[in-house]
């Protein structure tokens, strides 16, 4: 049986313990507070309300107990990260600046040639463009559509040199995040915006 200690203070919710011993104590813990984040919320605001009346709780994020010493039987808790989530690509919805960049990275791509047959128009065809790139997993925009975001499991040596392909001829910005939205801790996070 899986047993969680919590603090709770007028300050509010704090340190969560459990004793750990093997990888499915720690998996029955995560699942267990993880069932009972939201409720957790509930207490930190009435914990926090005792001192203050206008005092707002806060959102608990969930803990996970990561194996560090097998032979100890040794866990670290941490939080799992997860980023914000995406606004998910819409072929009417395509921004300007992405617009452009494939523009400049596709000059010579027959989908140019044929804006006015589309029914989309210019957006359609860059959607055209953009659907062939493989680094694309999971994607969307965040920051109101200022940075293109994907969330792949992985990428080969291929996916790797589109995405690369894409960045320099396209004159954009990359960054790699270790916080994804979609499956966290088996997806990674890639951020493409124009600066």
């Amino acid at each position: 049986m899986t047993k969680l200690n919590f603090e709770v203070s007028e300050e509010g919710l704090g340190r969560t313990r459990a004793k750990i011993t093997s990888v499915a104590e720690a998996n029955s813990a995560g699942k267990l507070f993880a069932g009972i984040s939201l409720g957790l919320s509930f207490v930190d605001g009435q914990a926090r309300q005792v001192a203050d009346p206008n005092a707002e709780g806060r959102a608990v994020q969930p803990l996970i107990w990561v194996p560090r010493d097998e032979e100890v039987a040794a866990f670290e808790q941490m939080q799992l990260g997860v980023a914000d989530p995406v606004d998910p690509l819409d072929v009417k919805n395509i921004p300007q600046w992405l617009i452009d960049a494939l523009r400049l990275a596709h000059p010579r791509h027959f989908v140019w040639e044929n804006i006015d047959a589309l029914e989309g128009g210019i957006k359609e065809a860059a959607w055209t463009v953009l659907s062939e790139y493989r680094f694309l997993d999971h994607a969307g925009f965040v920051e109101s559509g200022r940075v293109l975001v994907s969330e792949p499991y992985a990428l080969n040596q291929d996916q790797l040199g589109s995405l690369f392909e894409f960045i320099t001829d396209g004159d954009l910005h990359i960054r790699f995040v270790g916080l994804s939205n979609y499956y966290p801790s088996r997806t990674l996070r890639i951020e493409i915006w124009k600066a």
